[in-house]
């Protein structure tokens, strides 16, 4: 069973906040009712108090992939990660690649993308390989090219 968890990247106030897996009691600012949907001892029928609110310029909100890089962090959408590549063409060349974790619909899994968008891997298929090095938010330079 794969544990359910999420984050939100508050845009304004430039602060990530995770939310707990328990409860999912959420920091200020981030005030909006994912809890009536996501709470364990919610009633999904009851939608009479649901408040919905467009979020999406204020809040960006990622998920937890359900695996974890090599030293055992978890990896979210939004994590940018590194990984050691071998050069085909140059003999023990040893090259360092950064990628940003997405979920793509259109695969049903979540990925490693470069700059470009361009699939590199599965992130289930290199777990053990990769390390989180960063937040696209915090860290974007990362994905520059070198």
């Amino acid at each position: 069973m794969r544990e359910i968890e999420f984050r939100g990247y508050d845009k304004e106030l430039k602060k990530m906040t995770y939310f707990d897996d328990g409860e999912y009691d959420y920091i200020l600012p981030l005030t909006f009712r994912l809890d009536q949907v996501f709470r364990k001892d919610s009633n999904y029928n009851d939608y009479e108090d649901f408040e919905w609110k467009d979020i999406s310029n204020k809040v960006e909100i990622m998920q937890y992939t359900g695996l974890k890089d090599k030293n055992g962090k978890k990896i979210f959408e939004g994590d940018i990660v590194k990984k050691d590549t071998f050069d085909d063409t140059k003999p023990n060349f040893i090259n360092l690649s950064y990628a940003k974790v997405v979920y793509i619909d259109e695969l049903a899994g979540f990925y490693l993308v470069n700059n470009n968008n361009k699939i590199l891997w599965s992130v289930s298929e290199d777990k053990y390989n990769i390390e989180v090095a960063g937040t696209i938010y915090d860290n974007p330079e990362l994905l520059e090219e070198k």
